[in-house]
């Protein structure tokens, strides 16, 4: 093109490029501050000053890994979750019954053995 001439028509060519990648460019930065101040909003203060000096991509990986980290109940070893329920008289359970609850039934006559 520059051989035919067209010199101008170049030049406005790659100027409304320009002004196109550079308003891409703008809108990049802007959110990625926007979104790096969320980031940063989600951490306590003391804290923030610190990651603000984190590489953007590392500050988001940060963030996720702290936010999705669930707490477990602590477990009572050999614990078990059910309430224990009052098996009542033994002497009158049927076979099934006596089997089902043998455990608690031999509990039972083991603390009142050392009461």
């Amino acid at each position: 093109m520059l051989a035919e001439g067209k010199k101008d028509e170049l030049i406005a060519k790659y100027k409304s490029d320009l002004e196109a990648e550079s308003k891409d460019a703008n809108w990049a930065r802007e959110f990625k501050a926007s979104k790096r101040a969320e980031l940063l909003e989600l951490h306590p203060e003391e804290d923030r000053e610190k990651l603000a000096k984190l590489p953007f991509d590392t500050l988001t990986y940060v963030t996720n890994k702290i936010n999705s980290v669930k707490a477990n109940a602590p477990e009572v070893v050999g614990g078990t979750r059910q309430s224990e329920k009052p098996i009542g008289d033994w002497t009158k359970m049927s076979p099934n019954d006596l089997r089902d609850n043998w455990d608690t039934i031999v509990q039972n006559a083991v603390n009142k053995s050392k009461k």
